[in-house]
């Protein structure tokens, strides 16, 4: 099984940046020999893409806001010159992300990684990148077009014991777990794969260290909370009628 510091990550997110670009925009671009440093004070758009499993980690995109209108405008087969609106922008950001975390996701498990991506969240702003040291790799490319630039950041760390337990099926481009049996999905512990990935993305975002608490109404925080919630489905391949 290949080691984490063995994937060829520029390959993986070229491959996906610029597969990316033509499908979804119809538009070519072409990787920097080196990614600009990142710069304060230029507006731009930022879509983050957390990911969790036997790698685990944070995929962002970034671009300037006005090669944003201009992506929008290429996604509806407009005129580049065409004003989007901000949240045109963003809701192309985000579908931008999926797409680039999609096909980096796959690649990931082409090596023997399985992962599976949560949703993305954008942001507009002037300064924005990876700064956690609880990573084993940390990756910045550049992609140009027309004088625009396109920035893929990386934070990208193995779970501890990976390949060992071989209880995380391949999830597919999408993130998404295959058909399972429905005696085996009641039997999974869902408490330690969520207490794993939870884990997983303090540790990588925030180097911060995580303890499971339980029981967890133990944790429950008091006064005014933030709440957020991902909806999940799976498919489960139903037993054939047998004939009598």
């Amino acid at each position: 099984m290949n080691a984490l510091a063995d994937i060829d990550l520029r390959a993986a997110v070229a491959a996906a940046v610029i597969d990316t670009f033509r499908t979804l925009l119809a538009m070519d671009v072409r990787p920097m020999e080196e990614a600009p440093p990142p710069v304060g004070g230029a507006r731009r758009m930022v879509a983050t893409l957390p990911f969790a499993g036997e790698a685990a980690g944070i995929l962002n995109v970034q671009f300037s806001f006005d090669f944003g209108r201009r992506m929008a405008s290429a996604r509806r087969g407009a005129e580049p010159e065409a004003r989007e609106s901000k949240t045109a922008v963003r809701d192309l950001a985000a579908e931008v992300a999926r797409s680039v975390g999609g096909s980096f996701a796959s690649a990931l498990n082409g090596a023997g990684y399985a992962c599976m991506l949560s949703a993305p969240s954008v942001a507009c702003g002037t300064d924005f990148g990876v700064r956690s040291p609880n990573t084993e790799r940390f990756e910045r490319y550049g992609f140009q077009e027309d004088g625009h630039a396109f920035i893929v950041e990386v934070a990208l760390r193995g779970r501890e014991g990976s390949h060992s337990s071989g209880d995380l099926d391949s999830p597919d481009g999408a993130g998404r777990i295959p058909n399972g049996n429905l005696r085996e999905i009641d039997a999974s512990d869902y408490g330690s794969r969520l207490a794993e990935a939870v884990a997983a993305i303090f540790g990588t975002l925030f180097a911060l260290k995580l303890e499971r608490v339980e029981p967890p109404s133990a944790a429950d925080p008091v006064g005014m909370r933030f709440s957020a919630s991902v909806s999940a489905a799976v498919s489960v391949a139903q037993p054939e009628p047998r004939s009598v």
